[in-house]
């Protein structure tokens, strides 16, 4: 385990070789203060890591200190000291506090009050029937720790920012987030797009949890109550009541878990109505902007005039197809959830994105269970 250095008032440049095989300019520090350590307050300054090292920066040994009894460090100022990206110390960027993130014994979450925020604000949604179940939840995190997160997002609001993304349509790009036991992206993604492992490994813990994914299930229990039960999939236990579908003879239980991808869809992106594959059970939007300038890119809640269903697939169609109409805007603004159940109607669709300089950033969240569940009829 590595110890850091302590230096006042100095000015340092290090530069350390990252993991599987590449190398990354590292930071530059003005040797700010970053803890108390009993009464005396020290900078500090980071000795190279050995290449030896790099094999540990899943640990991310050369940042906690060697004295094991100091598990928990006071990151109130850590916002004004530059970081590695991929060390844990890096999560406490601008607007990040200790209200916000927790360290200890070398493991980072979310502090449980944030937690229980975002927990009360999805117990609360309502959920709207028409055309199909929805719900639209603003202020879903709590506010101070909606301006960390947007901290968090890859850097730059353009294409070039966004190369190391690739994949998607051309105007898409994305990175995964949270996969069943694999909570963050790989080191190897998150040095290339240069976002922070470690907090979104931490995010995805706290809000892709199974308490979370069986909240949701149970939001939209209208949709999806018939939908597990035609496949004899047994529904998630309510601690709050009793259900009959929870135990009902015959029902297998099954695995559900929440896939969480990182988007952000750039000027000429967009997509046609369609109403979501077979393995989603809920879909989930969190819109990212820092502002509101376009409200227009959210969601679109659409109802066919002809009354087209689509009973698998995606049923993607064009708008002249359908004889679509927009039944509500879901709109683009900061710190808003939006989800739905998929159904044979649930139509939905996005309007190119116009704005050369603004993306429009979000984390997609599906929700799937390991025994199949294809779609069913909409309630409605």
């Amino acid at each position: 385990m590595a110890v850091f250095r302590v230096r006042k008032r100095t000015t340092s440049t290090w530069r350390t070789a990252l993991c599987l095989g590449f190398f990354t300019s590292l930071f530059a520090s003005d040797g700010q203060e970053i803890f108390d350590e009993g009464t005396q307050q020290q900078s500090l300054s980071r000795a190279a890591p050995r290449p030896a090292d790099s094999r540990e920066l899943d640990s991310d040994d050369d940042f906690i200190a060697a004295d094991k009894n100091q598990s928990d460090l006071n990151h109130a100022d850590a916002k004004t000291f530059t970081f590695p990206i991929l060390s844990r110390q890096d999560a406490w960027r601008q607007n990040c506090t200790n209200e916000h993130l927790v360290l200890r014994q070398g493991k980072l979450s979310v502090a449980p009050k944030i937690v229980e925020f975002s927990r009360n604000k999805l117990a609360a949604a309502q959920v709207a029937t028409k055309p199909y179940e929805h719900v639209y939840i603003t202020e879903y995190f709590e506010p101070s720790f909606y301006r960390c997160l947007v901290q968090h997002l890859p850097p730059g609001g353009g294409r070039s920012g966004m190369a190391a993304l690739g994949g998607g349509n051309g105007h898409r790009f994305t990175i995964k987030i949270n996969l069943p036991n694999k909570p963050g992206p790989s080191t190897k993604k998150a040095a290339a797009i240069g976002v922070n492992r470690f907090f979104w490994r931490a995010f995805a813990e706290a809000f892709g949890s199974l308490e979370f994914t069986e909240t949701w299930i149970m939001k939209f229990a209208r949709t999806l109550k018939p939908r597990l039960r035609q496949a004899a999939v047994k529904y998630p236990d309510n601690p709050n009541q009793q259900d009959e579908d929870s135990n009902a003879a015959g029902m297998e239980p099954a695995n559900f878990s929440t896939h969480l991808d990182l988007s952000r869809d750039l000027a000429g992106y967009a997509i046609d109505p369609h109403t979501d594959t077979d393995n989603k059970l809920v879909t989930t939007l969190y819109y990212l902007p820092s502002g509101s300038q376009m409200p227009k890119a959210g969601t679109l809640v659409l109802k066919s005039k002809r009354g087209a269903v689509s009973k698998d697939g995606t049923g993607k169609r064009t708008w002249a197809s359908g004889r679509f109409v927009v039944a509500k805007q879901l709109r683009y603004l900061p710190n808003v959830v939006v989800a739905f159940a998929p159904c044979w109607r649930s139509w939905h669709a996005v309007r190119k994105i116009s704005s050369p300089s603004i993306p429009r950033d979000t984390i997609q969240g599906f929700i799937h269970s390991s025994k199949q569940a294809i779609k069913r009829q909409c309630p409605n």
